[in-house]
């Protein structure tokens, strides 16, 4: 099982807006590197170095939390404020769905998780509308694809931008990854978090993006240090014994 840990380090830029439900809800799963490569999709993000107190891997960007998924005991669950989150310029010449973005919350008011697009729209960010060119690219020849599957495996003919906006975690890669160094929170539609290029091959996979009318992002840590998380595991264990 996970362990919410809660006494990291504050690692927070000063123009971050928080507030109390997204502070409780909006929290983000880190994991424990493991060395085989199975916390990674690509081998040249792989991190087998340990860190300075020998021998334990750094915790990797996992997931954004989702209070109805399990996660191991490799996990940590941290806040926010302790992932060196960032508002910044977002203007890269292709960006990919980080894997297993499909199960980015929306916008509904109704679900259990404060919204993630509540959290792009505190901090400035706007959410009305995919911040895509509305076309999905070829990673292996840069052309617009022609045909796509949606989620329900279905090949789409005419196909662009729709359904609701959530916030997609994406990464500056025109291929898909587990983990990178740096993970960005953006206003994405339900198509291109969700569509594939390969029919069976992973929603929002197998494609990238361009920028459309959307310059900002919200940047988090795509690693923690290994001796900081141990530390506050230890200390946070002393306080419960």
């Amino acid at each position: 099982m996970a362990i919410f840990l809660d006494n990291l380090p504050v690692n927070l830029s000063e123009d971050i807006v928080l507030n109390a439900d997204i502070e409780e809800k909006c929290r983000v799963v880190y994991r424990q590197h493991d060395d085989n490569g199975m916390n990674d999709s690509d081998a040249g993000e792989r991190r087998t170095n340990t860190d300075d107190a020998g021998g334990i891997s750094d915790y990797c960007f996992y997931d954004l939390w989702n209070p109805d998924t399990e996660y191991d005991d490799r996990c940590i669950i941290v806040p926010l404020r302790t992932t060196g989150v960032e508002n910044v310029g977002f203007t890269p010449s292709a960006f990919s769905n980080m894997i297993g973005s499909k199960d980015d919350k929306n916008n509904d008011k109704n679900h259990p998780n404060v919204s993630w697009v509540m959290l792009l729209e505190l901090n400035g960010i706007p959410v009305h509308s995919c911040g895509m060119d509305g076309r999905f690219y070829n990673p292996r020849d840069n052309r617009s694809l022609d045909d796509i599957f949606d989620d329900h495996g279905n090949l789409q003919k005419h196909f662009s931008c729709g359904g609701i906006i959530v916030g997609g975690r994406v990464c500056k890669e025109k291929e898909n990854r587990k983990t990178a160094s740096e993970v960005y929170l953006f206003p994405i539609c339900t198509h291109h978090n969700v569509y594939s290029a390969v029919k069976g091959g992973g929603t929002g996979t197998g494609f990238y993006m361009k920028i459309g009318n959307v310059r900002r992002a919200l940047k988090l840590q795509g690693y923690l240090r290994s001796a900081v998380v141990m530390s506050a595991i230890s200390e946070q264990k002393a306080r419960t014994d």
